[in-house]
């Protein structure tokens, strides 16, 4: 009997031990979980923003997708009366028939006269993503051979656009984007802030499917016949459009080759001037008409005889 009690106490003993080790394991694990959460609520949002710092670029692109704010125009004005920016491309899409958001960027962005219209340029595209837009602006980058572009999008999709922009450019141009500062997102306190609770969650959506968006995706090889339009403001017959001016044919008068015998058989045209005063086929002297009728020339004469 003894053997059999002790053998229920060594295994209520190892019962106990396993529980112990599970209790101490899952206290662990609960504190990991709350150090892995504390982390990834205060840096989670970080990982969204790439913020790069740069002295002075030639070009800016802006994307579409701007509040109602317009503070994208708003930073990237800032940076250009600083003489760190050059010139700048709005992107926009077709809201109306005949108009477009970037007319709209542009129109706000020149009202104040502080910046030179032939600073800003636009492109009018109907791209429904981030990646059609790269896709159709990267071409013309390359063909202008810039080698810095200044990204301004909004603060969560900074990561997201750079990654994008680099992996179809092939690294050239160089692509930087910035935190552009703005109350909808402030990656330092995104927890207790709804606008930016919201755009967290939007971000990292965008970002992860970015990835599946990307996979297999090569840089893009430029085509020369596929280069798309982008028109300085100045240029005013084509700021609604993003076709090519159609050039009217060229007529080409056919030249026709003269003989010295025929050369000298055309007649050539005399002006005024050189005329000769005594050829009668040019200048024809005024009938006298008082020796053909001197009844008119004299009546009173005619008169007296009679």
């Amino acid at each position: 009997m003894s053997r059999i009690f002790d053998n229920l106490k060594h295994l209520k003993k190892t019962q106990q031990r396993r529980q112990r080790l599970i209790y101490t394991l899952l206290a662990v694990l609960l504190v990991f979980l709350i150090l892995f959460f504390y982390w990834f609520i205060s840096k989670s949002a970080f990982i969204l923003v790439k913020n790069d710092t740069f002295e002075k670029v030639s070009w800016a692109v802006v994307l579409d997708g701007q509040g109602v704010a317009l503070e994208r125009s708003d930073y990237i004005k800032e940076q250009m009366l600083q003489h760190k920016v050059d010139s700048v491309v709005f992107l926009g899409r077709r809201v109306f028939k005949n108009k477009n958001n970037a007319d709209f960027y542009a129109e706000e962005f020149l009202s104040d006269g502080k910046i030179d219209s032939g600073r800003v340029f636009l492109f009018h595209h109907n791209d429904p993503s981030t990646i059609e837009e790269a896709r159709s602006l990267i071409p013309w980058l390359q063909q202008k051979n810039i080698d810095t572009v200044l990204l301004v999008t909004s603060t969560p999709a900074t990561q997201r656009v750079h990654r994008i922009f680099s992996k179809l450019s092939g690294k050239t141009p160089v692509f930087i984007t910035v935190d552009i500062q703005h109350y909808t997102f402030r990656a330092h306190r995104w927890i207790f802030e709804r606008e930016s609770r919201k755009e967290w969650l939007k971000g990292w959506l965008a970002l992860l499917n970015s990835y599946i968006d990307l996979w297999g995706e090569k840089p893009i090889e430029v085509d020369k016949n596929k280069i798309p339009n982008v028109y300085s403001v100045k240029e005013k017959k084509f700021i609604n459009s993003i076709e090519k001016p159609k050039k009217t044919p060229e007529t080409k008068t056919p030249k026709i080759k003269v003989s010295p015998t025929e050369k000298d058989s055309i007649p050539m045209e005399q002006s005024p001037s050189t005329l000769d005063p005594l050829d009668k086929n040019t200048s024809k002297p005024e009938a006298d008409t008082s020796s053909k009728n001197p009844d008119k020339q004299n009546p009173s004469s005619s008169h007296k005889t009679k």
